[in-house]
Formats: C-alpha cells, sequence, structure tokens
C-alpha cells in the first residue's frame, strides 16, 4: 500500500477542503510530532493520505511554497451521482459523484480550474467514453479527475489520450 502525504500551510484548513470536496474521512490527527508538526491520516475511497503541515527547516514545503507541484494525483470517479454526509455534517460527494459535480465543489472551496493541455476546454471527453479535468487545490496540489471509461475494452495509450 503506498500513502500519499502532502505536505500543506495549515492541516486543519486543508482537511475541510478534502472533506468538503472528496468526502475524506480522518484515520487519525497528530499534533506536535517530533518538530512540532501536526498531521493528519485520511482517506478518499479507499486510498490513503496524509496531511503534514509545512516545515522549511527539513525541506518539507507546500507546492504553494515552492511555486508549483511535480506531479498530478489522478482520481478515477464514477459517473454515478451518490450523496452522503461528512463529519461535519455537510453534504458531500462519495467517490462515486461525477466528474463535473465534484469540479463544481472543488470550485466553491478554493479550487482553480486548469485546462489540460491537449484541450480547450476545461472537461474533456475521451475517445473511451469518460471525462477528464484538472483542478489546483488551494495548497497547490493537482487533481486530475477522470470518471470510469464507458468502453471497457483495453485500450492503447495513444487512444486513451486521444481527444474527441
Amino acid at each position: 500500500m503506498i500513502s500519499v502525504n502532502l505536505f500543506v500551510p495549515d492541516c486543519t484548513e486543508a482537511i475541510g477542503f478534502y472533506q468538503n470536496v472528496f468526502g475524506a474521512v480522518i484515520i487519525a490527527k497528530q499534533i506536535g510530532g517530533p518538530m512540532g508538526t501536526r498531521s493528519i491520516r485520511f482517506k478518499i475511497g479507499g486510498d490513503h493520505y496524509a496531511l503534514f503541515d509545512e516545515n522549511p527547516s527539513i525541506g518539507a514545503m507546500s507546492p504553494n511554497s515552492l511555486g508549483g507541484t511535480p506531479l498530478c494525483l489522478q482520481v478515477f470517479v464514477d459517473p454515478a451521482l451518490e450523496w452522503g454526509t461528512n463529519e461535519q455534517g455537510a453534504l458531500v460527494p462519495f467517490m462515486g459523484s461525477g466528474v463535473k459535480s465534484i469540479v463544481k465543489l472543488a470550485l466553491q472551496n478554493g479550487s482553480a480550474l486548469l485546462l489540460p493541455s491537449t484541450s480547450r476546454k476545461p472537461i474533456v471527453d475521451l475517445e473511451d467514453g469518460s471525462e477528464m479535468c484538472n483542478i489546483r487545490d488551494p495548497f497547490g496540489y493537482i487533481f486530475s479527475l477522470c470518471s470510469q471509461p464507458k468502453n471497457r475494452e483495453l485500450l492503447t495509450l495513444d487512444k486513451y489520450f486521444a481527444v474527441v
């Protein structure tokens, strides 16, 4: 199992975003670790993540402090719209929500829409019948939100990345 660890300016603010947009569920919190850093472990769907307060003295910096991020986190979502409530009782999508619904929530919670390099429209319809959209969250991380392919047969990479 791999856990994605994200450095952010403020764990508490960041977990609120991930709960509101992706329905994140907190697994554990730690305040005042060995370096005085707070951390929050959480799940989105079945995937594990951790947030850590950035600490420049040990090289742990957020993308906003670095001026960008070298990675993109791809999240596959199901087109079926499913809603539920998070720990605070707020109405949020589960990872079964469609791309458009999650993009709307992300924008309402401070994300920026990024155009894919292969298109002039924010939500791209791919050849396999899926949708894809890139967002930058308020903390500088880029998420590529993709619906599950409607055509489940194996695709070559050139077909997968060909945009209608």
